[in-house]
């Protein structure tokens, strides 16, 4: 009798997610360098679309600067940046604080994607990586003045425990500021149709209430210092780039067409998600 293969857990999920070419493409830095030759943008710079073209962030350059700001991150911190992906908001923070970074991530192509980029940003010196699972961290406790994450706990499937985790490597009087993906007026992207479905894998997401993430934070252990909604700035920060990327004809120029329609869509479908099915939030908490 042939076996029945278990069902795929969500770890795999994730793992395949953001491994594969679903509803849009993760660059490698050799795509990255010719875009930003043909733009006349140095990759060493803090330019706007260095983080819009690279990143699959859905706050821009400008939400995730103040993210940084409320953290209130300095050149003299060990910062810790949870779920890092390919690394476009870790090398966004080298650049505009010089402070020293180690970021992880589940997936080892976007950890090796990472490692790309930092060279090709120059910013290697300043961030260590590893592929590490945030629900087990193998730092030691207290290691950290600070820990930032962007719209990644939206993946984690035991959100309280990745929470304690992060609560114990985070120094006492540290804070964790992170952007986070919540639940829609009318649930989560799993009940998303339209376009949706195909854009990301089904079963990844374990989006919460605000009131929910609250309550996780100081179960946790934090003292929650901010809880705002993003949504409407990332609605039009989100529409904007749709915009500037529909009128910009230069686009096919190093743009792969491909890459270019895949992009379209993939703006025009997240849009039409916010509110009912995807709200953002910014956190900050802090370690007493």
């Amino acid at each position: 009798m042939t076996p029945v293969p278990e069902p795929a857990s969500a770890r795999d999920r994730i793992l395949e997610n953001y491994s594969s070419e679903r509803g849009f493409h993760i660059f490698t830095a050799a795509e990255l360098a010719g875009i930003y030759r043909a733009l006349g943008i140095d990759p060493k710079s803090a330019h706007r679309l260095i983080f819009e073209t690279e990143g699959l962030s859905h706050h821009g350059q400008a939400e995730m600067l103040r993210l940084f700001e409320a953290a209130g991150i300095s050149s003299a911190h060990l910062v810790l940046d949870a779920g890092c992906g390919n690394g476009g908001p870790t090398r966004l923070l080298a650049k505009t604080k010089a402070c020293r970074i180690q970021a992880f991530d589940l997936n080892p192509v976007q950890i090796a994607r990472a490692e790309e980029c930092d060279r090709l940003e120059g910013v290697e010196a300043l961030i260590e990586l590893s592929v590490q699972d945030v629900h087990r961290l193998a730092y030691p406790d207290e290691m950290f003045d600070r820990v930032i994450h962007n719209e990644t706990s939206c993946h984690w499937e035991l959100k309280g425990a990745a929470f304690r985790e992060l609560f114990r490597v985070l120094k006492p009087g540290g804070v964790m500021a992170f952007h986070d993906w919540a639940r829609g007026d009318a649930g989560g992207l799993d009940d998303a149709g339209g376009d949706f479905p195909g854009t990301y894998a089904p079963g990844i997401w374990f989006q919460t209430t605000p009131a929910e993430t609250t309550r996780l934070l100081r179960e946790a252990g934090f003292e929650v210092l901010l809880d705002e909604d993003t949504t409407e700035a990332v609605d039009v920060g989100m529409r904007a780039r749709l915009k500037e990327l529909e009128l910009s004809s230069a686009c096919l120029a190093w743009f792969p067409e491909e890459y270019y329609r895949r992009s379209l869509r993939y703006f025009r479908t997240m849009i039409a998600t916010h509110y009912t099915y995807l709200r953002y939030r910014r956190f900050l908490v802090k370690r007493q």
